[in-house]
Parts: structure tokens; C-alpha cells; sequence
């Protein structure tokens, strides 16, 4: 699994990716029980897909359960303003993305709710 982000500017910028089992409602100002999964400087492009690349271990979700990420890129990432925190907005069948929410700082005040702009390659096995 990966993450394409989309770049608010032109910067290589530090990048982090947490999840944690679950929803993430009640845990976005806290960072105790999210596991750090990727800590990278990023070449990011102003209105363009940067892949973030790999992360430091497979996510496994089990068919009908829930994972939580949390993606902060320190130079800015562009997402859509979402509609209902939770609420799905895009699926392909395998899985379901659900509204989220942004943050202007690393595990700080919630700004409002959001839509992820970038691209999730993964693999999905019987």
C-alpha cells in the first residue's frame, strides 16, 4: 500500500503517515494509539500527485473492518472540503473511503471536515 498525495506547493517537505485499528473519531488531537508507518522528506509538486512511497510495513484490513489514516505533509497537501465526518464518499468495490477531517499541525485542532485528494494504490487478495 501507498499514498499519492496532492501538493499544496513546490517543496520537499517531511511527510508522516499514522493508522491505528478502527475509527479515528476522538483520537485526532492524540497521538498515543496511532503507529507511525511512514517518515519521509518528499519532493512535493504545487497541484500534483507525489507518491510517497513505501511504507515501513503491510497494512492489513480485514474483509468489513475499519483502518484509520492519518497523512501530514509539514509543506501541505490539498484535499476537497468534505460533506459528514464519516460519511463515505468514493468506493471501488474492495474499499470504502469515508469523509475525514484536516489539520493545519500534526495532531492539532481539527479545521474542519475533508476529502482525500490523492490516490491509495493498493492490493486486495481473496
Amino acid at each position: 500500500m501507498s499514498f499519492d498525495v496532492v501538493g499544496k506547493k513546490n517543496a520537499n517537505g517531511k511527510c508522516k503517515v499514522f493508522t491505528r485499528a478502527g475509527d479515528y473519531q476522538g483520537h485526532e488531537e492524540d497521538e498515543s494509539g496511532w503507529e507511525l508507518i511512514l517518515d519521509k522528506t518528499v519532493e512535493m509538486k504545487q497541484n500534483v500527485h507525489s507518491n510517497l512511497g513505501a511504507l515501513d510495513r503491510d497494512v492489513t484490513i480485514p474483509t468489513g473492518s475499519r483502518q484509520a489514516f492519518y497523512i501530514f505533509c509539514r509543506k501541505g497537501m490539498l484535499y476537497t472540503r468534505g460533506n459528514t465526518d464519516g460519511s463515505p464518499f468514493d468506493s471501488d468495490g474492495s474499499l470504502v473511503i469515508n469523509d475525514g477531517i484536516g489539520t493545519r499541525r500534526l495532531f492539532q485542532k481539527v479545521t474542519g471536515n475533508a476529502q482525500y485528494s490523492g490516490w491509495i494504490r493498493y492490493y486486495a487478495s481473496a
